[in-house]
């Protein structure tokens, strides 16, 4: 069965190099190969470990998260995720304007004044008076169905 790999902390990285420091300076021959051994590193650990301690201090001899970095942070996330809902925003509005201009002129070539839009009450009585509107036209005409009053185009069978 494979070994697992070994982590070590900042501070056993620390450890290993004040130890392999002291076998150096210890002077023996040999001596930092037998540390090497006894601990079970190599020597391409002490330099690596080294050269982080120069750049960066003790802090930067903690261990790096395993796996790939992170394209964006959580901030910058959401940022992505409030501009694609504001774009969709954008695009249901644009809808809404062109069926908006598409009824004004729906209404303009029918000759039907537009509805005022100030009160929500004033919206049923306003459909009734295009529902009247269209009927003195002649375009729809009232049926009964089943006790109840709809409307349909002059002509057609309202699909009973």
């Amino acid at each position: 069965m494979p070994r697992k790999r070994r982590k070590f902390t900042a501070s056993e990285k620390q450890r290993l190099l004040k130890d392999a420091a002291a076998a150096v300076a210890n002077g023996e021959p040999g001596a930092l190969e037998a540390f090497l051994r006894v601990e079970g590193i190599y020597s391409s650990h002490l330099s690596s470990w080294r050269q982080q301690l120069a750049a960066g201090g003790a802090a930067a001899l903690t261990p790096a998260k395993p796996g790939r970095k992170a394209k964006l942070d959580d901030k910058d996330r959401q940022l992505v995720a409030l501009a694609k809902r504001n774009a969709q925003l954008e695009k249901k509005l644009h809808l809404a304007n062109a069926i908006i201009e598409l009824q004004k002129k729906a209404h303009a070539i029918l000759g039907i004044a537009l509805p005022e839009s100030d009160e929500a009450s004033s919206n049923n009585t306003s459909r009734k008076n295009m529902v009247d509107h269209f009927a003195r036209l002649g375009v729809i005409e009232p049926i009964q169905v089943g006790g109840k009053t709809v409307f349909a185009q002059k002509g057609r069978d309202p699909g009973l």
